[in-house]
């Protein structure tokens, strides 16, 4: 026997496998309610297909149009109209008057007439709003009518989507644990002039009214999951899309346009039918071939639940009924099953297009099968599942197409994939391998250059010093010694100013003054090019120097003191605001000292020259500052030098870094210095070197320096 079942069990295999993760799938899918939505939209398109139901005549709707509310050029109606409609009805002699209109508070004038009115209208019904939200607060009964105990609750439910599909009976609050809905309260106004009373049922005390008992919607009934069970709901039987109700305005009322004995013992519902006062609501009809979605007012709601209560208990007319929750689950595991034995029978087939044709062909068949089945069982009112059997029957056919080639392939395919890992390792590791010497070489690329570069600076610049140097000195000398000549000239003329006349003389003055002029023009050009040599001077040193530990924040320091003192020792005697910000316990790190200490003071030297250019051309009240910030960022250590001056012009942002391109003005500076620092800092040292600034306002450069440098 076991032998037997081993067997059945390998040669069906693929369908045991397939029938068994697609039900736990569905299942799952369903729990989750992913279905809900799609189980709600099928129930609305039944709704819409079933034939006609033939309209209600028991129940008339008085409503109020857009019409009457231009008409009387008021909302709310008042009090004294309102009477005078009721009193109008109230002479046709109806069985039961609703009056599905909140009237809290009275809306002059004639309250006093309103009231009486509903002292002598024992079959009036009127609403209270009995739950609420921040959204919906509840709203109170007429008090006359709560007084008579001649008050139902108006409030509805509705689903997630938007859609009204079910129907409360009882709101089943705490403070009004036993107040009947709008339409079941109605109902029993009507059903007691035929003698039937509302009893508990003997199989759990429900509302049994006849011999009809109205069974509550439970947690997970029908295609619905999780709801709500503190009311007392059952699933709404919609009469129609339209005309199930016949329908009348005030005005036709109010002016006697009506047949007189329209009321006689009918079931009259007084509401709102005006658009813009919103009392309407999506319901399966809504939703149609129409661009404009039908909208069905609230007291049509309200019909719809007296209509059906009455109908069902009288005419015996089904309530919308399910199956239990375990024979829905046994419904979609059949449809599951089925087309899986379908398929697995013919799995030897050879030919693909011949496989998919049968099973194509089972699953089409299949699922009109399924479809016609559900909508015969809603013509008997009964809501069966439709969406997740549908689901599961082609998930279950797909599934077991591609199982029947899968198992042929999957030796082969099960070595292909273990080789195309291997060789996607490997990849991934000579990939990562190469990443990492790209890195290196790029870092190693940047630094050769840097050193070349700064090597190859310093011939230059030694070049250029022991060239230029000479003649400089030398032109320099020799104007110092023309500008002595020219005085004493100048002192001769004066002794002996008679040897010439006023002409000569003249033109001798002229002759001297311009002498004078270009001296001085040479002597200040050679100190221009002193400065030049000056800042040449420091890449001329090519030794090697070598990397130590070194306390950022000291080097900070340092570097400020030193251009402090240098900018003290040119008589510069704006004073400067010095703000530090350094990062405690900051570890030491591995730099060549002269030359970040360097890079340092070109950047601080700047921010001294923006902010002291700053307060010369600025009011009294700025206060020039410099802040000096150091972080430590794990790996790295940034310094932050921060000045308020000037910051860097537009067209200079993208160039500061190239040599020979200065911020300061005219004359005042070299170009070298940041150049250098970037240099330094990148190539050398292997850091980042960035700026940010706005015009007039501030500059902030940030260098990071690696941790593990050198």
């Amino acid at each position: 026997m076991f032998e037997q079942f081993k067997k059945f069990v390998w040669e069906w295999r693929g369908a045991i496998i397939t029938v068994s993760n697609v039900t736990v799938l569905i299942t799952l899918v369903r729990l989750l309610g992913w279905f809900q939505p799609l189980a709600w939209s099928s129930l609305d398109l039944l709704f819409k297909i079933r034939p006609q139901e033939p309209p209600d005549n028991r129940i008339i709707i008085v409503g109020l149009e857009e019409t009457d509310i231009q008409k009387y050029k008021q909302w709310p109606i008042s009090d004294r109209l309102l009477a005078k409609l009721i009193t109008k009805i109230k002479t046709q002699q109806p069985r039961v008057i609703g009056l599905d209109l909140h009237r809290d508070i009275p809306v002059p004038p004639s309250y006093e007439e309103l009231t009486k009115v509903f002292k002598t209208t024992p079959n009036l019904i009127g609403i209270q709003k009995v739950s609420g939200d921040q959204f919906y607060p509840t709203i109170a009964p007429p008090p006359i009518l709560e007084e008579l105990g001649q008050v139902s609750a108006s409030d509805l439910v509705i689903d997630r989507d938007g859609v009204l599909r079910r129907a409360i009976l009882f709101p089943r609050t705490p403070e009004q644990p036993a107040l009947p809905s709008f339409g079941l309260a109605v109902a029993f106004e009507y059903l007691e002039k035929e003698r039937i009373h509302p009893t508990p049922s003997a199989d759990g005390g429900w509302l049994k009214l006849g011999n009809t008992v109205f069974y509550p919607l439970q947690k997970n009934e029908g295609s619905y999951l999780n709801v709500g069970t503190a009311e007392y709901q059952i699933i709404l039987n919609y009469r129609g899309a339209k005309q199930a109700f016949q329908k009348v305005s005030f005005t036709q009322v109010l002016e006697n346009e009506i047949a007189s004995d329209l009321f006689k013992d009918k079931i009259v519902l007084i509401g709102s039918r005006a658009i813009s006062l919103k009392d309407y609501f999506y319901t399966p009809y809504s939703k149609g071939e129409n661009s404009s979605p039908l909208l069905t007012y609230g007291v049509e709601i309200h019909a719809n639940v007296t209509s059906q209560i009455i109908s069902t208990v009288l005419e015996h007319r089904s309530l919308i009924r399910t199956w239990p929750e375990p024979v829905e689950y046994l419904w979609i595991f059949g449809w599951i099953l089925l087309p899986s034995v379908w398929a697995w029978q013919w799995r030897t087939t050879q030919n693909a297009i011949k496989l998919f044709s049968i099973i194509s062909l089972g699953t089409i068949t299949f699922s009109v099968i399924l479809l016609v089945s559900v909508y015969l069982a809603f013509l008997n009112a009964w809501w069966i599942p439709v969406i997740s059997p549908l689901f599961g029957l082609g998930l279950s056919s797909i599934i077991i197409s591609f199982a029947i080639y899968i198992s042929r392939l999957q030796e082969a395919n099960f070595s292909l994939e273990k080789k195309v890992k291997e060789r996607t390792q490997e990849l991934e590791e000579n990939h990562q391998q190469l990443k990492s010497t790209l890195h290196q070489l790029e870092t190693t690329q940047q630094q050769i250059i840097a050193q070349e570069k700064l090597a190859y600076l310093g011939v230059i610049s030694a070049g250029i010093t022991h060239e230029i140097r000479n003649p400089v000195n030398l032109i320099k000398n020799f104007a110092d010694l023309s500008l002595e000549l020219e005085q004493e000239l100048q002192e001769l003329l004066k002794n002996d100013s008679e040897s010439f006349n006023d002409e000569e003389s003249q033109n001798i003055h002229e002759s001297l003054s311009l002498i004078l002029e270009n001296l001085v023009t040479i002597k200040n050009q050679t100190q221009r090019i002193d400065l030049i040599i000056k800042a040449l001077l420091p890449q001329a040193n090519t030794q090697d120097l070598t990397p130590s530990l070194t306390n950022i924040n000291q080097l900070l320091d340092t570097a400020y003191k030193l251009v402090h003192h240098s900018k003290k020792s040119h008589n510069n005697t704006v004073k400067i605001k010095l703000v530090t910000n350094y990062a405690p316990s900051l570890e030491n790190i591995k730099v060549v000292v002269p030359e970040l200490t360097q890079a340092l003071i070109n950047i601080i030297d700047n921010a001294y020259d923006a902010v002291t250019l700053k307060q010369q051309t600025h009011s009294d009240n700025y206060k020039p500052t410099i802040s000096l910030i150091t972080k430590d960022l794990g790996a790295s250590v940034e310094i932050g030098i921060y000045d308020n001056g000037l910051g860097i012009p537009l067209e200079l942002q993208t160039q500061i870094f190239q040599p020979f391109v200065t911020t300061k003005l005219p004359g005042s500076g070299t170009g070298l210095g940041l150049s250098i620092t970037h240099d330094i800092i990148v190539g050398k040292h292997r850091g980042e070197l960035k700026f940010e600034t706005e015009v007039g306002c501030y500059t902030k450069f940030i260098v990071t320096l690696p941790k593990n440098n050198f």
